[in-house]
């Protein structure tokens, strides 16, 4: 701490004598260092629960759903839209809601880790499948080439979530599976499927 002029000095607490008393405070040596103490343990328990731990979880926006095919993308790439599987055309965030993917790995009941980015698309894919990394409408497997570690939240509609999405095991990529239109269309052929799906919400 900068120093005034003409203000008085409080020496360090190893340099207090046991009878020595600070000016103007009048505050004994062992007044002193259990305020020390106390405040010692408040920044501790600040950092353990303060600000950092009360934080959300890490989170990426940019993401649209795709009234094509019914995938989730990532809407905000520089080199554009994608490509989607329905026309082969780049995807469509025509009437899509704005929503985040969570950033990180399993967290049991909570949420499901091993999804990833797929630059050549610019879908969302499970990457630790058994079968591998399933279709991509660019032509392919997908790629988790440069790809961050997502984690797709489980459970149903909920206050900024939206619950319906789900996984094909055809492709390995996450869909919209309520929508009226039907399953979409899926880069490994026919319609995606649900078998076999958890269920999994956006973030919104």
């Amino acid at each position: 701490m900068k120093q005034e002029d003409g203000a008085q000095v409080i020496p360090p607490a190893h340099s207090i004598s046991s009878a020595q008393t600070i000016p103007s405070f009048g505050l004994e040596r062992r007044s002193v260092l259990k305020t020390l103490l106390w405040g010692s343990a408040s920044m501790v328990a600040i950092g353990a629960f303060g600000p950092a731990a009360l934080a959300g979880p890490a989170t990426q926006s940019g993401w649209r759903w795709c009234g094509k095919c019914e995938g989730s993308f990532y809407g905000v790439a520089t080199a554009g839209k994608g490509v989607c599987p329905a026309d082969h055309h780049p995807h469509s965030d025509a009437g899509s809601g704005k929503y985040s993917q969570l950033i990180g790995e399993d967290i049991p009941k909570l949420q499901q880790g091993g999804w990833r980015w797929c630059s050549k698309c610019e879908g969302m894919f499970y990457g630790r499948a058994s079968a591998g990394k399933g279709v991509c409408p660019a032509g392919g497997a997908h790629t988790d080439a440069g790809s961050g570690h997502y984690a797709i939240a489980l459970g149903e509609d909920s206050p900024g979530r939206q619950g319906g999405w789900r996984w094909c095991s055809k492709c390995e990529g996450l869909f919209y599976g309520r929508a009226t239109a039907g399953m979409g269309v899926c880069p490994a052929g026919g319609t995606h499927t649900d078998a076999g799906s958890g269920h999994y919400v956006q973030l919104t």
